[in-house]
């Protein structure tokens, strides 16, 4: 799925647009885009379905309380967020969180039900804290999804997928959310689409 974006297009037509044509999901909140489709994605040439994300939920990742609320709400996906939703000081708390929720979630997959487990990385460009969090949470396989927030290249996405194989091998499908936020980010939106070897979504 790729289509020509004029540069006049703003994030909300964008959008509009995308859920006319392609039957998308979209996620808007301030001037961030993140696109999550629910068809099908491309992996070896082969069409794999895509589970669908009609709601994702993100909870902060250092807040015990709402992770234990969001598991019983049965979002179709729910986000354990490390970036944003973390202040800087709580980062290392929270990161330690997120590893004892998958922990427990890998013990006993009930726990979030038919919930996509995701967790939400620091964004690349903060170097170690993003390493951080992938080392962290990739070995664990209750994750199925990691979401890259800021990608505005598709060598971001690329990375993060060669990362997972390295971690988890090419045989288990950890998805990569790319969360589209800024315009360079909807200038190469084309080639990130198409990076990844097919473990993305937008």
């Amino acid at each position: 799925m790729a289509l020509p974006i004029p540069l006049s297009i703003t994030s909300q037509r964008l959008a509009n647009l995308l859920l006319k044509k392609h039957s998308l999901t979209a996620l808007r909140g301030g001037t961030t885009l993140s696109l999550f489709s629910s068809l099908t994605t491309t992996t070896n040439n082969a069409q794999k379905a895509e589970r669908p994300r009609r709601s994702l939920l993100s909870v902060p990742g250092s807040d015990r309380r709402k992770i234990e609320k969001a598991a019983g709400l049965n979002a179709d996906s729910v986000v354990l967020d490390l970036e944003d939703g973390v202040p800087f000081d709580r980062k290392e708390e929270a990161r330690k969180l997120v590893v004892e929720t998958l922990r427990e979630q890998e013990a006993s997959p009930s726990i979030f039900g038919n919930s996509e487990v995701c967790v939400r990385i620091n964004g690349l460009e903060t170097g170690k804290l993003s390493l951080d969090d992938l080392q962290a949470v990739l070995p664990y396989s209750s994750l199925d999804a990691i979401v890259v927030p800021k990608v505005e290249h598709p060598s971001d996405v690329d990375f993060v997928s060669r990362l997972v194989s390295m971690s988890s091998g090419d045989g288990r499908d950890v998805r990569i959310l790319a969360a589209i936020e800024s315009a360079k980010g909807l200038l190469n939106l084309r080639d990130i689409a198409e990076a990844g070897t097919g473990r993305q979504s937008l």
